[in-house]
Parts: structure tokens; C-alpha cells; sequence
């Protein structure tokens, strides 16, 4: 008893002195608790508050932010790829063009040189021809009554040609032909009427055959590629021997004001025409030539004699951007033992135009041998051509009634 009276008499003493370090130290671990984010529920949440929470947690009365929706297809993890800008337009070429196709060039001297007109043989012992691929302008017409046609190469660009040939005689008609271009007039050998007007003037000549201007020809019997060709068909020209020997002979440009009078279109349009995805021009009753349209690469290629129409220089095939039909008066020239042929080329005329596996009717005009071929819709608007090189097929208006020949011409499409 006496130790328990004790006992309460100490702790009497010294309550004071432990409840004020007791106090102290609940505040001390107050304050630790309340630094360190350990509070809890110690602090109440306020329900109008919508800010988050200590630890950047939503507050109990804030929804949650809605995650992204993908796009479909896309994986929600991969960034897109933002769209590229639009490639724009290269701007329209104002540079200088070829005046017989309508193509760009990068000679602007080539405007205003003069072409080179060439006479072709058009038989099957001459084929395959040298050099045709490089024709901007390649004209077939009738050469005999009931016989072979010829060609006409027209080559604005005789630099980088190499050969071209098999080389023929000139025809009266294709001497007026050449003429319309301002041309330099190459060929071997002439009839009497063609050499009356070539030496009448108003067109330069080089005759391969005879007279000055020979040494611009020399004969190529191996001029196809792995056999040997008659002498008939073996008087070539080449691009090198025409560089070599022509200069001081003639002038080379044309005089002032000379304009070509063809016009080409990037857009040409023949959405109301008629179906021209193979031409047949049959000349007489051994002669069709065919034209076959290529519609991956918009041009024609040309066809004769069961074959097609190459180059022997490179064993390509000519591409032509456009076809014209000219129909024309033709008839034989009268007491003319080889039966030879007035071919009519100026006046006026009807014919085909066929470009883009398509072909509509066109009028043509010349008004004397001097001029340019002109060339319109019916219409009478001025035609257009597509760019790049054109064949020209001459066709009489009435076939010519001679043993062997056909009832025609027999112009068709298909």
C-alpha cells in the first residue's frame, strides 16, 4: 500500500513534464506524415474539386480522359504519315519544235533549216529500207499503172541519219511534192518530165545517177545486214557523205518568211470519228499497204508485202503519230511507153485523217506548186496533227483501169 501511494506520487510529479514531450512528438510525426504525402484520409476530398489528385490521378468525381479511336486500318501505336503536297504542274514548253512533227528539240537552228526530200524504192527486193525511221514525213505513191508504189522520205534532222535508201528515180509529181517543203531534192536518175522541171528551177537536186552532185551517192550492195542486194537497189546517201560534200553548194536555211503550214496539238481530239484501229490502202491487186494502231504507245506501224515495214539500220519499225489519206486525180500520162502517171497535187481534194485508232474526213488544198499542202476538218478549221511523224498515203480519186488493176481505191477500216 505504502509502495502504490508511492507510486501514484511520482507519476503526479511528472505528468507535466511527459505529456508536453509527448505533445512535441505527435507533432513532429504529424508534420513527417503530412510532407511525405501519407496523409490519407486525414484530408477530406471536396466534391465540387475537379482537379486531380495528389499522385495526378483523376479525382473520384472526374471522369477519365477517352483514349484515342484509330483509324481503320491503322495500327493505333503507328503515327500517320502526313499527307505529301501535291507534285505541281512542270510549266508548258515554250522551247523551239521541230516544224515537221511538232516535237521539241534542243537545236533551235533546226526551225528554220531546209529538209532533205529523198526518193525510196518501194519494192520487195529493196526492203528492208535504210534509214525510214528517221523520216519526219514519209509519203507512198503510185509510181506505174497497175504496178509499184515509191516513197518519199522528208527529213527535216539529217544530222546522226547514217544511210538512206534504196535511192530511186524522180517523177515529175514528187519533184512539185518536194518543192512545197523548200527541200533539198535527192534522188537516181529521172523521167523526162521530172527532169524538165527540175531544171525549169525553183528546187535544189543532187541526181545520184548523173550531172553534178553524184559524190553525194555511192552504191552499198551490203547495205541489209547479212545478204547482198542488186545493184538496182543498192545507191545510198548517208548523213556523214552529205556533211562531208555538200557545204558551199547550196544554202541550207530558208529565206526570210518561209513558215511550214502544218499545225500539232499535244490534245488532238477525234472522239467523234470512226473506228481506225486498222487502215488498208490497196493500191492495186499486188499492192496493200496496212497500218495498224498501237494503242499503248498511240502511234501506227506501218505494213507491206506480208512483212513488217523495219529499217535496216537499226531493225526498228517507224512509228507514226499520224495517218493522212490524200485522194487525189491520177491517170497515165498519155504515149508514155512505161506508163507513167500524172498524179495531180494541187487543187483541192478529200481524204482521211487517223489518229489515236481513230479517223475522220478532211479536205485538202494547194494552190499552185509553189505553195504547202493545207490541210482542214470539213468544217474548214485547220487540222491538227498529233506530235510526232506523219505517212502520207496518195490514192487516186478513180483507180486506174489497166490489165491486173482493181476497182478503187479500196480504202477501209477497221
Amino acid at each position: 500500500m505504502n509502495r502504490f501511494k508511492k507510486l501514484l506520487n511520482n507519476m503526479h510529479k511528472n505528468l507535466p513534464k511527459k505529456l508536453g514531450i509527448t505533445f512535441i512528438a505527435l507533432l513532429i510525426v504529424c508534420g513527417i506524415l503530412f510532407v511525405s504525402g501519407n496523409w490519407g484520409g486525414f484530408i477530406p476530398d471536396d466534391p465540387d474539386d475537379g482537379s486531380p489528385s495528389i499522385e495526378g490521378t483523376p479525382s473520384p468525381n472526374q471522369p477519365p480522359e477517352p483514349a484515342p479511336v484509330p483509324t481503320p486500318g491503322q495500327n493505333p501505336e503507328e503515327t500517320p504519315e502526313p499527307t505529301p503536297d501535291p507534285t505541281p504542274e512542270p510549266p508548258p514548253y515554250t522551247g523551239p519544235r521541230n516544224p515537221l512533227t511538232g516535237l521539241p528539240t534542243d537545236d533551235e537552228e533546226l526551225i528554220n533549216r531546209r529538209p532533205f526530200a529523198i526518193v525510196l524504192s518501194n519494192e520487195v527486193g529493196a526492203m528492208p529500207m535504210s534509214g525510214v525511221t528517221r523520216a519526219d514525213i514519209l509519203y507512198e505513191y503510185p509510181a506505174y499503172s497497175g504496178g509499184n508504189t515509191r516513197m518519199l522520205g522528208i527529213f527535216q534532222d539529217f544530222t546522226d541519219v547514217h544511210r538512206v535508201g534504196a535511192i530511186r528515180s524522180a517523177r515529175h509529181n514528187v519533184v512539185q511534192i518536194a518543192r512545197s517543203y523548200d527541200a533539198i531534192f535527192l534522188h537516181g536518175g529521172w523521167s523526162t518530165l521530172a527532169k524538165a522541171e527540175l531544171q525549169a528551177g525553183g528546187v535544189t537536186y543532187f541526181n545520184g545517177v548523173e550531172g553534178p552532185g553524184t559524190d553525194l551517192f555511192f552504191r552499198d550492195r551490203n547495205r541489209v545486214p547479212g545478204r547482198t542486194v542488186a545493184l538496182l537497189h543498192a545507191l545510198v546517201t548517208s548523213s556523214e557523205r552529205v556533211a562531208e560534200k555538200l557545204p558551199g553548194r547550196t544554202r541550207t536555211v530558208h529565206n526570210d518568211g518561209f513558215e511550214q503550214s502544218l499545225h500539232f496539238s499535244d490534245d488532238v481530239d477525234l472522239a467523234d470519228g470512226k473506228i481506225a484501229n486498222v487502215i488498208s490502202v490497196r493500191y492495186t491487186a499486188s499492192k496493200t499497204s496496212s497500218f495498224t494502231y498501237n494503242e499503248a504507245g498511240n502511234f501506227y506501224h506501218f505494213r507491206q508485202f506480208n512483212r513488217d515495214f523495219i529499217d535496216a539500220n537499226n531493225n526498228e519499225i517507224p512509228e507514226f503519230a499520224n495517218v493522212l489519206i490524200i485522194k487525189t486525180s491520177v491517170s497515165v500520162i498519155a504515149g508514155n511507153r512505161d506508163s507513167l502517171l500524172e498524179i495531180v497535187t494541187t487543187g483541192t481534194g478529200d481524204g482521211y485523217f487517223m489518229h489515236g485508232g481513230r479517223y475522220v474526213e478532211i479536205k485538202w488544198s494547194r494552190a499552185n506548186v509553189s505553195a504547202q499542202y493545207e490541210y482542214t476538218h470539213l468544217d474548214g478549221t485547220p487540222l491538227e496533227l498529233g506530235r510526232g511523224a506523219t505517212f502520207i498515203s496518195i490514192v487516186p480519186t478513180r483507180q486506174i483501169i489497166t490489165t491486173g488493176a482493181h476497182e478503187g481505191p479500196n480504202v477501209t477500216f477497221s
